[in-house]
């Protein structure tokens, strides 16, 4: 189904076809200095999603003071991607992994579901790809990250962004840093009143050969919404079910939830995940300051590791 997707978007400009990941840890400060694998650094993640047809690849980085990899925050930076595809692109169709912590959970289709109401699609479609099963294009631009840094010297989130951009030789891909400002709470079900109720328990099936019957959300293999029927969650549990079961998400909630509209129209506006920037421990903070006094960090990088933030354990 993958490929043949990604054959048919070669000719067919309104369909997008992409990929995303979560690439491992990326620490700071990295290099090739011993001392540096014996003490606490500071953890950066790189978010990738890759255009299967043209093998463009974005990448959304921060680091672990402005937010954490959860939910929340790679639901963030696919709304981000999704908001950059061009008006021509009416259907897409996104594969990832089954990790139910990042990508298979309820907050990325209540983003999904908002995505579909604010912007220019007609369909999307998420499909978690088999487990064991899971390699996919965002693998390749992964290994030419690590390949391209193993005896590189990274000391800042920054230099990251940099090292990134070097990797890739042909295709630059787009780099955004996010701050913990730019993360969304889509978990909020007061700020998202029309999707309240994909946050009940024991939600039933209400249509197919399953009615009556829970819902399971990390069973899910595929989820699908489409604009002509906003309220409609469509969804598999197997690629081998012919007939996709629905859940209307009207009928879950109250009726004055029902009729609230939504009237945020762009991503600066939407709920904040964190007000600010998250803290390190004081062991982690001692670590990267001591690097830093023995000049295993160079002296203009020392104001970036004495501005973390820091646990308060009085």
């Amino acid at each position: 189904m993958k490929r043949e997707m990604e054959e048919k978007s070669t000719t067919d400009a309104s369909l997008h076809v992409a990929a995303f990941d979560l690439q491992k840890t990326l620490l700071c400060p990295h290099g090739q200095v011993s001392f540096f694998y014996y003490t606490q650094r500071l953890k950066n993640f790189n978010f990738t999603v890759t255009d299967i047809q043209s093998m463009q690849t974005s990448c959304y980085l921060w680091n672990e003071v402005e937010g954490r990899k959860g939910s929340c925050e790679i639901a963030t930076a696919v709304f981000r991607y999704l908001s950059s595809l061009t008006t021509t692109v009416k259907t897409v169709q996104l594969f990832c992994d089954r990790c139910s912590g990042q990508n298979n959970n309820r907050a990325m289709i209540v983003m999904l579901l908002y995505a579909m109401e604010e912007l220019h699609f007609d369909e999307i479609a998420l499909n978690f790809l088999i487990t064991g099963h899971s390699q996919n294009e965002n693998d390749t631009a992964h290994s030419v990250i690590e390949r391209a840094v193993r005896k590189v010297n990274i000391y800042t989130t920054d230099q990251w962004k940099t090292a990134i951009s070097m990797a890739f030789k042909k295709t630059k891909p787009e780099i955004t840093l996010l701050k913990h400002g730019d993360f969304v709470n889509f978990k909020s079900a007061s700020d998202f009143p029309k999707y309240a109720g994909i946050w009940k328990n024991n939600i039933t099936i209400q249509t197919g050969s399953q009615t009556g019957e829970r819902l399971y959300w990390s069973k899910i293999l595929q989820a699908k919404l489409k604009k002509t029927e906003p309220s409609i969650l469509q969804f598999k549990y197997s690629y081998l079910d012919e007939e996709l079961q629905r859940v209307d998400l009207n009928s879950l909630v109250r009726k004055s939830a029902r009729s609230a509209t939504q009237k945020i129209q762009n991503i600066e506006k939407l709920p904040q995940l964190y007000q600010e920037r998250l803290p390190v421990s004081s062991e982690k903070y001692k670590s990267l300051t001591t690097l830093c006094n023995k000049n295993l960090i160079p002296p203009n990088h020392k104001a970036f590791y004495e501005m973390l933030p820091v646990v308060d354990e009085s």
